[in-house]
């Protein structure tokens, strides 16, 4: 079991991200999830790193959050699969603007599926969970419980 100073640290990094995400691999999803702020945190996380594969040409991947599961890569077809998200810079840029054009469509409670229109041959999909604004995505993560209760 990981101690409390590990757990902080963990809940700390989610709140610096913004968002809080999860593999399910069962049914073959990546849930990002938050407050409608954190999740546009997701958006720009994927047009900065567009930017940086733009700018650097030797930059393959990224991880990302406190269990850098996932993975941003580059690669020359865009897909999602258990080891995260890969594209061209164009294509995180394409998918950022799906994410914000979801975070605008969607509200607390609702999930927004993003599949074919990123990437149609992709063995997962990416599920955006919209939570009411301010919601602290360390309190989304049930790896890192609060010491307060």
């Amino acid at each position: 079991m990981p101690s409390i100073e590990t757990n902080e640290h963990a809940r700390e990094e989610w709140r610096a991200l913004g968002f809080h995400y999860s593999r399910n691999e069962k049914s073959r999803n990546w849930v990002v999830e938050g407050g409608p702020e954190g999740l546009l945190c997701f958006a720009t996380l994927l047009r900065d790193f567009a930017g940086e594969l733009t700018l650097d040409t030797a930059l393959e991947q990224r991880s990302v959050g406190p269990s850098t599961t996932l993975n941003l890569r580059r690669s020359g077809q865009a897909q999602v699969n258990e080891a995260g998200i890969q594209g061209s810079p164009n294509d995180f840029l394409g998918l950022a603007e799906i994410v914000q054009r979801c975070v605008g469509a969607f509200g607390p409670g609702e999930i927004a599926s993003i599949g074919a229109e990123y990437a149609p041959s992709s063995p997962y999909r990416l599920l955006l969970r919209v939570h009411p604004p301010s919601t602290d995505p360390a309190s989304l993560d049930p790896e890192t419980p609060s010491d307060t209760g």
